[in-house]
């Protein structure tokens, strides 16, 4: 209890901070400081889980000798503005008052931003309502307040000459901030979306790494899926990329290290289900802490894992350009309910198409004799490419993947495979997004087969639901379903693109036949409802 200032030195804090009662003032560089460090990837000074009191200090994040797009939010509420921290007080572009501390922050010189020779600004604000990226109006006059939640674009320290495309030098950096942490249970964060499969930005309020599973799954936390989330990795091509981190398997399929626990000072994006008016709460329990696993919603029999190289950069089982996974299990449903979307990335996106919308990893049954799923691939920046396919458990069928620009079939053979392709931008049918698809047949498979196969049916026997797929499967599409009388117990319009998932609820049990017709083929098929 009681209250301390610090007036003189500096302490540095390497391993850990507890707060417990009272106030403690050490935060003013003039006179006395309390610094939790960061000065390395492998170390960080983190805040345990405290019960209580009031620390005004300084905590520090280190950046890698990488420039790239950060995710970012301070872990403290200062009473000075962003330029006094994270800039180091910097008011001239040419200014570097401290070597290896701060970073230029362009944009508006006459709000305090660095001034650039493109005039791009590097510091951006996400509105979760709206769903949109906007400037940082002033780094001068607004101070650091947590968790606001940043993406800024780190070209390393303040020795970085931005008068010039000096993008080779990058070297690394820490950033500082001074202010008052977060000690105790946080308010709800309610300014989200609230439409279903849209994106909130959201930042770590605590200096120290969350469990975001269990902010997640914390019965406060309402309209939000609780089954993953997304990360920034700045280590993913020239710019950076999106991870999925799965918290049912515990694994993203980028081969990214990024995982549950979001660190200090890190924002990260989560997705809204649409079910009620989002909150998400943050809770001093919910620092990183053993937590028992939930109910598992979904099950993994086996999955394929689909990763992204450039060519001249593969390492296999490395960190990939994007990533995308597919897990199988009888106990799943062949609908997007539970798929994880796949937010855009500025570069390579690799992901699952259904309907209209990409995923990064998706959940569905155990796969049909001929069953095709379509990839979409877009965001070209390099013109050889190797696609690392990875399988876990034996299946049924061959796996292939269907190169639909030169036509060809490639089995995957073993539970590693590389399929090596280029790409030519003058060349439409080169770099269609949809010019992948993995289609499931036997040893007897060949190209000529599946093309003669306009369409594929599964799952068959249904429950009610099912799913059409092919090549052909394009445009204006009539679905209709007949039963044994000839009588048309279902019919519905599509406007199709490779896949169509068909709702067909209320019927009963037994045999029914499915016409297919699109502008240039008709098919049909003998569907069981069990």
């Amino acid at each position: 209890s009681g209250e301390v200032t610090v007036v003189e030195g500096h302490l540095g804090i390497f391993d850990s901070f507890e707060s417990v009662s009272g106030t403690l003032n050490a935060a003013n560089p003039a006179e006395g400081i309390i610094t939790l460090l960061n000065r390395s990837a492998s170390q960080v000074a983190q805040v345990v889980e405290s019960s209580g009191g009031d620390a005004r200090l300084e905590t520090e994040r280190y950046f890698s000798d990488n420039r790239a797009w950060r995710f970012i939010s301070p872990s403290v509420t200062s009473l000075e503005s962003i330029q006094d921290n994270w800039m180091e007080g910097a008011t001239n572009t040419n200014q570097d008052p401290v070597s290896g501390f701060g970073t230029h922050i362009t944009g508006n010189t006459s709000n305090g931003f660095d001034e650039n020779t493109s005039g791009n600004p590097s510091l951006f604000t996400f509105d979760n309502p709206t769903q949109a990226w906007g400037l940082a109006p002033n780094v001068d006059t607004d101070n650091l307040i947590s968790p606001t939640a940043y993406r800024i674009l780190v070209r390393g320290d303040r020795s970085v000459n931005t008068m010039i495309n000096d993008f080779g030098n990058s070297p690394e950096t820490v950033l500082r901030s001074r202010g008052d942490l977060n000690v105790g249970d946080m308010p709800a964060l309610t300014s989200l979306s609230s439409t279903d499969g849209q994106f909130n930005l959201i930042g770590n309020p605590y200096h120290s790494q969350v469990d975001m599973e269990a902010v997640l799954l914390d019965a406060s936390t309402t309209g939000i899926r609780n089954t993953h989330y997304y990360i920034w990795d700045p280590n993913i091509s020239d710019n950076g990329g999106y991870v999925t981190i799965d918290f049912n398997s515990g694994t993203n399929p980028s081969g990214s290290d990024a995982n549950q626990y979001l660190q200090p000072m890190q924002a990260a994006f989560v997705e809204s289900d649409g079910s009620v008016n989002p909150s998400l709460v943050f809770r001093e329990s919910h620092k990183k802490a053993d937590v028992e696993d939930p109910t598992a919603t979904f099950a993994i029999e086996k999955y394929i894992n689909l990763k992204l190289f450039s060519s001249e950069d593969y390492t296999p089982f490395g960190l990939a350009l994007d990533g995308m996974r597919i897990n199988f299990g009888d106990g799943n449903l062949n609908t997007s309910e539970d798929d994880f979307l796949h937010p855009r990335n500025l570069d390579e996106t690799l992901s699952r198409f259904i309907g209209d919308n990409r995923y990064s990893i998706e959940y569905r049954q155990n796969p049909e004799l001929f069953e095709v799923l379509q990839l979409q691939l877009d965001r070209f920046r390099h013109t050889n490419y190797v696609f690392e396919v990875s399988i876990v458990n034996e299946f049924e069928q061959d796996i292939f993947i269907h190169d639909q620009y030169t036509e060809e079939m490639f089995l995957i053979e073993g539970e590693h495979f590389t399929y090596e392709f280029s790409v030519d931008d003058s060349i439409d049918d080169s770099v269609d997004p949809f010019r992948f698809q993995i289609v499931f047949g036997d040893e007897t498979f060949s190209t000529d087969e599946f093309e003669d196969t306009a369409f594929a049916l599964y799952p068959n026997p249904s429950r009610g639901d099912f799913s059409l797929s092919g090549r052909n499967l394009t445009g204006a599409t009539q679905v209709e379903v007949y039963n044994q009388l000839g009588q048309q117990v279902f019919g519905q319009a599509f406007d199709a693109n490779g896949e169509i998932n068909v709702q067909t609820s209320g019927l009963s049990t037994g045999v029914y036949i499915v016409r297919v017709k699109t502008e240039n083929t008709q098919e049909s098929f003998k569907l069981q409802i069990k």
